[in-house]
């Protein structure tokens, strides 16, 4: 990775954020959920970037702007968590065993229904978009502000956080093998992963490569470590319709019993690719 690469960095990652702000059209685009998914990724990815670039732009202003990203996609969460979670019920309920399974998701979907959401041109969207704009403006004067004339160091730096992040994963992945049934350790494995992953992209795009076999292979993890979130979310919807008694104990015993069993089934892929990517052979 020479200086001139690593100075692309910046520009990688402000043309990042403008892409994400070029997108927002008006209050509506909040309505979007494909735009909504992009904006989502975008602020993963360049959270991604400062943990990366952290070296070059000194903790301090690498937390800051990895906390404002966190704010802002929290922002963004609420509505695309719950489309994912209720297509991901849709889609249990198509291939559940027993008529009894398919019932009680159907009682689900019936107690969380189509989203009531506000008009976009109600005053709490368009503030929403104010902010959400806020954020990405704030973003690519950050990342324009970064000096990366130190060219040694420049690639010191890039390279200690990558070899960091890879380390991280792989530390969790271990964990996750010992504590199967511990959600949160597969949480902090799957934000592991996903980091390395954009910042191996970014990092292939500075230098010219091409991603190959190995970073498709990250990237399948990264997904099903995605899915076995999902199917988190799905279980709290589903604890939060038993309290309001929107569902019955009975349907909640079924849902919860589906639910882990997909959950293991994930958990069980996810585990032969963490094999395969942290123990079969060193990453590039």
């Amino acid at each position: 990775m020479t200086a001139t690469e690593a100075t692309t960095l910046s520009s990688l990652c402000a043309a990042c954020a403008r892409e994400a702000r070029a997108s927002l059209a008006g209050p509506e685009s909040l309505e979007d959920e494909e735009i909504v998914h992009r904006l989502r990724v975008a602020t993963k990815r360049l959270r991604a970037a400062w943990r990366l670039a952290s070296g070059i732009a000194g903790k301090d202003l690498s937390r800051a702007r990895r906390d404002a990203l966190r704010e802002l996609s929290g922002l963004l969460s609420h509505a695309r968590d719950r489309a994912v979670s209720l297509e991901l019920a849709r889609k249990l309920a198509e291939n559940a065993p027993e008529t009894a399974e398919r019932t009680a998701f159907a009682a689900l979907l019936d107690a969380f229904g189509p989203n009531r959401v506000e008009s976009p041109t109600q005053p709490c969207w368009v503030e929403t978009l104010e902010t959400v704009i806020r954020h990405l403006d704030d973003e690519i004067a950050a990342w324009n502000g970064l000096d990366w004339s130190d060219a040694k160091r420049v690639r010191r730096e890039l390279r200690r956080q990558l070899r960091r992040s890879r380390g991280r994963a792989r530390r969790d992945c271990l964990v996750a093998r010992r504590n199967g049934d511990d959600p949160e350790i597969w949480h902090e494995w799957r934000k592991a992963v996903k980091q390395w992953r954009y910042q191996r992209e970014f990092a292939a795009a500075l230098s010219g490569r091409a991603s190959g076999p190995f970073d498709a292979r990250i990237s399948r993890l990264g997904t099903r470590l995605g899915e076995r979130n999902d199917l988190a979310n799905l279980a709290a919807i589903a604890d939060r319709a038993l309290r309001k008694g929107a569902l019955s104990p009975e349907a909640h015993g079924r849902l919860t019993r589906a639910i882990v069993r997909a959950e293991r089934a994930v958990q069980r892929s996810a585990t032969r690719l963490g094999r395969l990517v942290f123990l079969r052979r060193p990453a590039s």
